[in-house]
């Protein structure tokens, strides 16, 4: 039998600000041999990545052979100038909403004698509402990220990708599905941008990306981060995989979760701002993966126990994989949490959540 051609795939979650901690632990792998199935590699080139929001965006500069420019954006750019790198907000302040703020924009201005007439005028009362309800619906996001999009115009061009699979994923509001798309698929950088933007681009928190198409015709309109439906896109790379009509490959899959299941306390009064971040992004995000992973496990335990490498049924393929999981033990801050202390302590936490993760392969 022919030696099977061993192949890596690595999978990248979203999660905000916590993106850190991939980082972190891809400095790890790419810069320490590493054991993987018995043979010690130095990894310096994935053949597959996928991400969605953070991952996205993390994983365009890994796929781009950048990790050097991508250290340097999030422990130099960031840290020292804040997220303003990143977006330009006068409604969040180091990822935290301003309320006072929101308010002071949404509610108008009223005199003494206008707050007095509010009590006594039900036609008042009611025009004050709809003000409200209007500057609430004209808002389209806490955030500009066009700073984003000015990095992703310097540093990322559908020419640097070399060797490699790289897929995104966005959700399309008008139709509310999940889409994943190659770097392949997209006519130019521009396009390409728009998607790893709108990748990136959290709900509410930032206005979605208006209009992408693809070289085959595809357009997707109102876009937005595609963590919302696919945390983690493992299932992008499985599918990808399983598609393929080569043999003789052999893949390693590599997923770099942000999320844990264990959650620090909020406020015991917290706004409506963050229980919509606790429900929306880090609940949900945890949720999701969980379920995911649970599925993958669930199809690769039941063709071990067969002595399958691979089973076809219908028109599906189904393969049978290894996989390292790298995942934090426990949460260091919240999904908008940009504070330089807590950058610097994710990425810490994601270089020894991998060593301690691999160490074990050894030992074992």
């Amino acid at each position: 039998m022919a030696e099977k051609n061993k192949k890596l795939a690595l999978v990248l979650s979203g999660g905000g600000f916590k993106g850190a901690f991939q980082i972190g632990a891809l400095e790890y792998l790419m810069y320490n041999p590493i054991q993987i199935d018995g043979e010690v590699l130095d990894i310096d080139h994935f053949h597959l990545i996928s991400g969605v929001s953070v991952g996205s965006l993390n994983g365009a500069f890994i796929a781009t052979g950048q990790l050097e420019k991508l250290k340097e954006i999030w422990f130099d750019k960031i840290i020292n100038e804040g997220p303003d790198i990143v977006y330009t907000s006068k409604y969040l302040v180091n990822g935290q909403p301003d309320i006072k703020k929101i308010i002071s924009d949404l509610v108008p201005h009223l005199s003494i004698w206008e707050r007095l007439w509010l009590i006594f005028s039900r036609r008042k009362q009611e025009k004050l509402a709809q003000t409200v309800l209007n500057n609430f619906l004209n808002l389209e996001g806490l955030a500009d990220n066009t700073p984003l999009l000015r990095l992703l115009e310097k540093h990322i061009h559908l020419d640097k990708f070399k060797n490699v699979e790289y897929k995104m994923g966005f959700v399309s509001l008008r139709d509310g599905r999940y889409k994943s798309v190659s770097h392949h698929q997209l006519p130019n950088d521009a396009e390409l941008q728009k998607a790893i933007m709108a990748s990136s681009t959290m709900p509410v928190i930032w206005p979605p990306i208006p209009y992408i198409h693809t070289i085959a015709g595809e357009k997707y309109f109102d876009n937005v981060d595609g963590g919302i439906r696919n945390v983690t896109p493992l299932k992008d790379v499985v599918d990808h995989i399983n598609a393929s009509e080569e043999e003789n490959e052999e893949f390693t899959i590599i997923v770099i979760n942000c999320s844990t299941s264990s959650l620090p306390p909020i406020d015991p009064d917290p706004t409506i701002t963050e229980i919509a971040v606790r429900s929306m992004l880090d609940i949900t995000m945890a949720e999701i993966f969980k379920n995911d992973l649970e599925q993958f496990i669930w199809i690769n335990d039941m063709l071990r126990a067969q002595g399958l490498d691979k089973l076809k049924i219908g028109q599906k393929t189904y393969r049978r994989f290894n996989i390292k999981i790298i995942q934090p033990p426990y949460s260091l801050g919240g999904t908008l949490d940009a504070r330089p202390e807590v950058i610097k302590a994710w990425r810490k936490l994601g270089h020894e959540t991998a060593e301690k993760e691999f160490q074990k392969t050894v030992s074992t």
